[in-house]
């Protein structure tokens, strides 16, 4: 009772006092690597006592077995289970006179140039069942992804690939679609900074993992301010070259209208030693429950209407609601001028690309530090290219089209084969 009235107490006065909790929101970082922004935060000898909202009485708590640090407000980092988080921390607030501070490009290890092999190492797609008027032009097809040789997916702290998403309940194992997974090669935690990676899409333009943005169950609408390069280090109160990117910045307030569970953005990505995480998608209410988007990699001309878009919200066909958000951030849509006839799209057969004849790029930048405070970061590029189409004969409402054992001869290296949908118009 004496420290629920001693905490109630403090919430009172730290209301008083210029709003701090406002400014500075706190952040627990749990043992399995997600976190939660926090106020109000207590340490006692057994649990971790913290509030939803700066002006809120109920006092929850978590057991310290399960937090790995903790941050209150713009302060250090302070890790509760293991050494290496301190460690970090004192490297961050003091480094070493040849130490560089600031942007440290990337250097790609031994193992860059296999890994990117592996994505475009594959024999041709040959389908198993019966092909019905094979070798004419079909504007539906699956759409094969290889990687460019300006990536790094590999240095000596992480290493970037893909995980497959599987259809739910299917022996097959029909892949849906594709999550961007990082993987912490070290003993000590990397902190992703997702308001500085992005999707990178069509001509050059690009879109950040993190935008401020507030998503209600229970409840159709969603708000937040977009942010640009270095808004999360500001608002986590990081110093640094990032930081400093961050100075006048405005992060954008969110306003949710209506009742409903509100889930708000996390601003960075903790991953744990010798552990992976995978990058979050895009995420969309349908007013039950947030779905979250995989990675948009597809190439169509063509856009979904209105009325399918509400039948899929409805449903909670992810697959296509990744392409429709996908479609709503462009700024240039996939390539007008393409028909079936000029990407020489047939039936059955798999036509090839290179990526200098290609007929979509994508990517992403994924920016990370060993450091807290990010005195020190690191943003490694990820360059993709569609390296070839297999052609389909499909009904017309059909949008994506599953690889899976079924249908197609698996290639050995089902985790670098990246695939998607395909729609191109005719001549």
């Amino acid at each position: 009772m004496f420290r629920t009235t001693f905490l109630r107490l403090s919430l009172a006065l730290a209301m008083a006092i210029v709003g701090v909790a406002d400014l500075f929101a706190d952040i627990v970082v749990l043992a399995d690597g997600t976190t939660k922004t926090v106020y109000n935060i207590e340490v006692a000898s057994k649990y971790l006592y913290y509030t939803q909202t700066p002006q809120d009485e109920n006092i929850e708590r978590i057991p310290l077995d399960k937090v790995f640090a903790y941050k209150i407000g713009d302060g250090q980092l302070v890790a509760l289970n293991g050494a290496q988080a301190p460690v970090a921390a004192e490297r961050a607030a003091a480094p070493q006179a040849d130490t560089p501070v600031g942007e440290v490009a990337p250097v790609p290890s031994a193992d860059n140039l296999r890994l990117i092999g592996l994505y475009n190492s594959h024999a041709p797609l040959e389908y198993k069942g019966k092909k019905p008027q094979p070798d004419k032009y079909t504007g539906y097809f699956i759409s094969l992804w290889g990687m460019e040789e300006t990536s790094v997916l590999s240095d000596s702290v992480l290493e970037i690939g893909f995980e497959h998403v599987y259809l739910d309940g299917d022996k097959d194992r029909s892949v849906v679609g594709e999550r961007l997974k990082v993987t912490n090669k070290t003993s000590v935690p990397v902190y992703i900074d997702l308001a500085n990676s992005f999707r990178l899409m069509n001509n050059g333009y690009s879109e950040p993992y993190f935008t401020n943005s507030v998503y209600n169950e229970g409840a159709s609408s969603t708000a937040g301010g977009s942010l640009n390069l270095g808004a999360v280090t500001n608002a986590l109160g990081v110093g640094g070259a990032v930081g400093a990117l961050a100075n006048g910045i405005n992060v954008g307030k969110a306003d949710t209208r209506s009742a409903g569970i509100s889930k708000a953005e996390q601003q960075y990505l903790v991953v744990p030693p010798r552990s992976s995480v995978t990058m979050p998608g895009r995420k969309v209410s349908n007013g039950k429950t947030i779905l979250e988007c995989y990675e948009p990699i597809y190439f169509s001309q063509k856009k979904i209407g209105e009325s399918q878009e509400k039948y899929y919200l409805k449903e909670g066909w992810v697959t296509e609601l990744t392409m429709i958000e996908d479609m709503k951030a462009q700024k240039v849509a996939d390539d007008q001028a393409a028909t079936r006839e000029s990407l020489e799209i047939k039936r059955w057969l798999q036509t090839d690309y290179t990526p200098e004849n290609t007929p979509k790029k994508l990517g992403w930048i994924v920016t990370y530090s060993t450091q807290p405070d990010f005195s020190r970061y690191t943003s490694l590029p990820v360059h993709m290219f569609m390296r070839g189409a297999f052609g389909l004969n499909v009904n017309s409402n059909s949008y994506y089209f599953y690889y899976n054992a079924k249908t197609y001869d698996i290639s050995p290296n089902l985790d670098y084969m990246i695939t998607g949908g395909g729609r191109v118009g005719k001549r």
